[in-house]
C-alpha cells in the first residue's frame, strides 16, 4: 500500500485530479486514516462535485469528525442520486 499512496501523491503533484484523490482517499479509507481520508474527498469534490457517492461518504465521516456538517453533505447525495441511501429521501 505505501507504494500505491507514494504514485498517488506524486502524480498530485504534475496533475490535479479527481480520479487521483479518489485513489488517495480509498487508500486512506484502508488505513483508517479519517482525517486524511475527508481531505482527500473534499479535494474530490472541489475537482468534481457531481459524484454522489462521494457526498455521502464525507457526510458519513463528518458525522463523527464534525457532526454539524453531515446532513447537509447526505442529502446532497441524496439529491444526486436518489439511490444512495433510502433513509436520506425527503
Amino acid at each position: 500500500m505505501p507504494s500505491a499512496l507514494n504514485a498517488y501523491q506524486l502524480g498530485l503533484r504534475f496533475y490535479d485530479s479527481a480520479s487521483l484523490y479518489a485513489g488517495l482517499a480509498f487508500i486512506y479509507r484502508a488505513q483508517k486514516d479519517w482525517p486524511a481520508e475527508r481531505d482527500a474527498l473534499q479535494n474530490q469534490l472541489r475537482l468534481d462535485a457531481s459524484d454522489p457517492y462521494t457526498h455521502y461518504r464525507l457526510g458519513l465521516l463528518l458525522t463523527f469528525l464534525a457532526p454539524g456538517t453531515s446532513p447537509h453533505r447526505i442529502n446532497l447525495a441524496s439529491s444526486l442520486d436518489p439511490e444512495t441511501d433510502p433513509r436520506c429521501r425527503h
